[in-house]
């Protein structure tokens, strides 16, 4: 069913974080996961309950050398993909998606094997989006005359 209030996405985004500086990260539409992700490397969590890490990894275009420190929002335990459960760092901070800026809880992980550095989730989605898996990057093609 069709809501006048939400934006329809595809099965993959363009998004921004304007807090790490990040434009045009893809993003993977998933409906099927209840947390959204951030790929993330040399995490660490700390004594004053925040967590520091750098964006994305060496190997991606637009990795971060900088690093990051957040206050943690939650630690708990997750299921992957691949079925094994291991507990993140969960942070709060916000994502630009069609130039409207969201907040949004992301977990903190490793996601060099997945193909897109960014996972949207069930909790961010809810509400704001509906998914046609037929598309992809719609902001941008609906910017093209």
């Amino acid at each position: 069913m069709s809501s006048p209030n939400k934006a329809i996405i595809g099965r993959v985004e363009l998004v921004a974080l304007p807090a790490f500086g990040l434009e045009e990260l893809e993003a993977k539409v998933d409906t099927g996961a209840d947390s959204s992700a951030l790929h993330c490397t040399n995490i660490a969590l700390h004594e004053d309950h925040s967590v520091s890490f750098h964006v994305l990894d060496v190997n991606h275009p637009s990795y971060v050398s900088k690093p990051f420190r957040f206050p943690i929002y939650a630690l708990k335990k997750v299921k992957s993909s691949n079925g094994i459960s291991k507990k993140r760092a969960f942070i709060k901070t916000e994502i630009s998606i069609h130039s409207h800026i969201y907040p949004i809880v992301l977990s903190l992980t490793d996601r060099s094997d997945m193909s897109k550095p960014m996972l949207l989730g069930r909790k961010f989605l809810e509400g704001l989006f509906l998914v046609d898996v037929a598309l992809k990057h719609t902001f941008k093609q609906r910017k093209q005359p």
